[in-house]
């Protein structure tokens, strides 16, 4: 089986042809029958939240957002948006054991006083803790007055209200049930009567104040990465000089047919909180449990070294005056995905509804050996699939392709907001109404 693992796969020049035929069909078929991209998806499906008066926080249940509201309500001082950003990743790491581990590698993509950056912060061996390291930099670098050990006193102080197992932790303890037997703590923790805790069950809390002392009482390097690389239109329109590009690795490749393509998706989890100017953090936390064992004889997760496959772009249109953030995970190639958003032109979006709905259009991925095209044809109109069929290449269906995430800003409008994919399960504090 032949996988770009980690590498590039350069298509042969006849396969390569059909790539680029197929991007181009897509993208003008929907211009024949005069349906722009976004006319084909449920409006009532879509998952976005504007900022109003409070900050808006997205996080994978409300579970989280839930104790994080509990937990700041009793803080004497009011925290700054990293301060919150810190306290919502640590909470989400007693309610996602298995994600949010000290293990996890921790990308973050920010938006602080108008400077747009993008940080991982991945493991170099079994000793490290990514997913720690990455919090305290971020404190450290934006000047706050707290370091971690300050939110591991305020959560063993005021985090003890029962913690529940969601649905995701749930079916993720199911899948695992052999490996979990494995380790004494890990089984005491999450099997009961020989069966994996299901949803609604109570989960014990962490030794935060323990579990940071440990952190900082070892060396454990980790590996840091900011790069950020600008991508050129190779669209030939003076409309588009305005629209400035910049993403995690080399998009111009993807122009040239050469793709990204790895052997899985690797499972994450992300939370993110936007405030009212349209300043924003996201962190999206990545681990390999393919091996699992406990951290430090908690029951926290400890993963496996491995590639991370996350995909960064920050585009800005300057005669729209409009700003987009997208991150995808959870594909084999999460860069295909914003490529083809690209394409469709999310840039010229104009407000937060019409954003989620390019979000949300019918994906397609490309994939090799076999040489094919994942496609999601329930999404699809009919006459898009019959085009599809029509060209004699392979196509598969998929019932969902990749996630995406995306921070948005309209200048003109005052509207800053937070795009989470329909596709995945998530919770906005402040959702606003999907109908035109």
């Amino acid at each position: 089986m032949i996988e770009c693992w980690p590498k590039i796969f350069r298509f042969p020049l006849f396969s390569a042809w059909l790539m680029m035929t197929a991007c181009s069909l897509i993208i003008r078929m929907d211009n024949l029958d005069n349906n722009f991209p976004t006319s084909h998806h449920d409006p009532q499906k879509l998952i976005l939240g504007q900022v109003k008066s409070n900050d808006l926080v997205a996080t994978t249940d409300n579970e989280i957002y839930r104790h994080y509201q509990q937990v700041t309500s009793r803080l004497v001082k009011p925290l700054t948006l990293v301060e919150k950003f810190v306290l919502v990743s640590l909470i989400q790491m007693n309610l996602r054991p298995d994600l949010a581990s000290p293990t996890s590698s921790l990308h973050m993509v920010t938006n602080l006083s108008r400077q747009k950056e993008y940080h991982a912060y991945l493991g170099e061996n079994d000793l490290s803790w990514p997913y720690l390291a990455g919090l305290e930099e971020l404190l450290i670098k934006h000047r706050s007055t707290y370091r971690l050990l300050q939110f591991a006193s305020w959560l063993d102080l005021y985090f003890k209200e029962a913690k529940s197992v969601g649905n995701e932790l749930a079916y993720f303890l199911k899948e695992q049930k052999d490996n979990l037997e494995k380790h004494a703590i890990l089984k005491n923790t999450f099997l009961k009567a020989k069966q994996p805790l299901s949803i609604g069950e109570t989960l014990p809390h962490i030794p935060y104040v323990k579990l940071i002392k440990i952190f900082h009482s070892k060396h454990r390097k980790v590996k840091h990465q900011n790069t950020l690389l600008p991508y050129h239109l190779p669209f030939q329109n003076p409309a588009y000089q305005g629209v400035n590009i910049q993403c995690n690795y080399n998009f111009g490749l993807y122009d040239q047919a050469k793709y990204y393509i790895h052997k899985q998706a690797v499972p994450n989890l992300s939370v993110g909180i936007m405030d009212k100017s349209g300043n924003y953090l996201m962190g999206t936390s990545t681990q390999n449990l393919t091996n699992l064992r406990p951290v430090e004889e908690t029951f926290l997760m400890a993963g496996t070294p491995h590639q991370d496959n996350l995909s960064v772009c920050f585009i800005k249109n300057e005669t729209n005056q409009s700003q987009f953030s997208i991150i995808s995970t959870d594909s084999r190639d999460p860069g295909q995905l914003i490529y083809h958003l690209i394409q469709y032109e999310i840039f010229n979006s104009k407000n937060l509804l019409e954003t989620s709905e390019y979000l949300n259009f019918p994906r397609h991925l490309f994939l090799i050996d076999p040489l094919r095209m994942v496609y999601e044809s329930e999404k699809g109109s009919n006459q898009q699939l019959n085009r599809f069929l029509s060209m004699n290449f392979p196509i598969y269906h998929a019932d969902s392709i990749g996630n995406l995430w995306l921070f948005a800003s309209f200048e003109k409008l005052g509207q800053h907001g937070i795009v989470t994919d329909s596709r995945k399960q998530y919770f906005l504090n402040s959702p606003v109404s999907t109908t035109k």
